[in-house]
């Protein structure tokens, strides 16, 4: 948890007071929903209930459709994200500047770590991922990835700058330090 915390600590300290946040069900999200002092009317939009995996990005698309001048990031899993990533040309074809942050574990984590807790051997929730940062580019976004904080600050600062197509930042989870 304290990786998601530093994440989300440069998220909130980057984003504007208009931003929009859209997340998907994911470990990065959660822990967001819990711990994030977001007392922004409609500045959030998490989906409740019923393991809606995928609505992140269509939901981004909406609300930066909705509200052009707002600046709108998409917490989303690497599992979350194949439900939808077809949305990813569309979002390319519409010229939205909408920024996807991509939480990368190669599983269904808080599923894997469940069956984990229950002594039950994972089955169906470690993945084998596309290459997310050439899918991004071949659907006419920018990609970047990142492994450490400082970096990861730089590129979204960038991509919440840009004005004409999204950008997907990919966060690999194990890859970051886990802060004292």
């Amino acid at each position: 948890m304290r990786r998601h915390l530093n994440v989300l600590g440069v998220l909130c300290e980057e984003l504007s007071g208009d931003a929009q946040v859209v997340s998907d069900m994911t470990q990065l999200a959660y822990t967001a929903v819990e711990y994030l002092p977001w007392t922004r009317p409609n500045g959030w939009l998490q989906p409740t209930g019923y393991g809606t995996l995928g609505y992140a990005l269509p939901a981004a698309m909406g609300a930066k459709l909705a509200a052009p001048e707002r600046k709108v990031v998409a917490v989303v899993g690497d599992a979350g994200l194949q439900y939808t990533m077809q949305e990813m040309t569309l979002a390319a074809d519409l010229r939205l500047d909408l920024v996807l942050l991509l939480w990368n574990n190669d599983a269904l984590q808080q599923i894997a770590d469940d069956m984990d807790d229950a002594q039950i051997e994972p089955l169906g929730v470690l993945q084998r991922n596309p290459n997310f940062l050439l899918l991004a580019e071949a659907c006419g976004w920018a990609a970047t990835e990142s492994d450490d904080l400082s970096s990861f600050r730089a590129q979204l600062r960038a991509a919440l700058s840009e004005t004409d197509r999204p950008v997907l930042i990919k966060l690999n989870e194990r890859a970051l330090p886990i802060p004292d």
